[in-house]
């Protein structure tokens, strides 16, 4: 299993979930587009290295780094044991609280914590490969222009990390009709209450 955590600073939301393989991973990750990622845990350091040169190679413009050891406190204080509502794997709570762990060492002076936890479950979203995104062209046009793609098109957010977000949702829509119609319900909120 390979742990995955997500840390949004903009909202607060803490994605936390794992996969089979590392080539899983990667390919989350490709379709992700993280701007630091980090690599660590129980594996010797050797295999970590080799993990973080495929993410290099994958993802080129990430800044890869080998992570340091968790303490078990760094675990709790990040992600605390959720099993009272849905179990966390121990290799997502460890990503997790190697994310939020990388947010507090940049944010020194900000109190600096998850406001929400999700899981970051890869059946609940359809996954587009990427010939069917350079077709439909998503969020990479083929002349290599980004205002001729979708997202372009319908990103009026205000953000980066808005901009991220309706990116990532782009890439893996929703499969379930009534986390579907949960979406559309806050969408319609925002556009009767624009003054929020």
């Amino acid at each position: 299993e390979v742990g995955l955590a997500q840390f949004d600073l903009s909202t607060g939301e803490l994605d936390l979930g794992s996969v089979p393989t590392m080539a899983t991973a990667l390919g989350e990750l490709a379709r992700v587009q993280p701007r630091e990622i980090l690599v660590g845990g129980s594996l010797p350091e050797s295999s970590l290295a080799e993990a973080a040169a495929a993410l290099r190679q994958t993802l080129p413009s990430a800044l890869v780094s080998l992570d340091p050891p968790l303490e078990p406190a760094d675990v709790e204080l990040a992600a605390p044991d959720a099993s009272a509502q849905r179990a966390h794997l121990e290799v997502a709570r460890a990503a997790a609280a190697r994310a939020v762990r990388f947010a507090r060492a940049c944010n020194p002076t900000s109190n600096v914590a998850p406001q929400r936890l999700v899981r970051w479950e890869l059946s609940d979203t359809l996954l587009i490969d990427p010939t069917a995104q350079a077709h439909l062209e998503l969020v990479v046009s083929a002349s290599g222009d980004a205002r001729l793609t979708l997202l372009h098109a319908i990103d009026a957010t205000m953000t980066a990390g808005g901009s991220r977000l309706m990116r990532r949702r782009l890439l893996a829509p929703l499969k379930e009709v009534a986390a579907i119609r949960r979406r559309l319900d806050m969408v319609e909120l925002f556009v009767i209450h624009s003054a929020l």
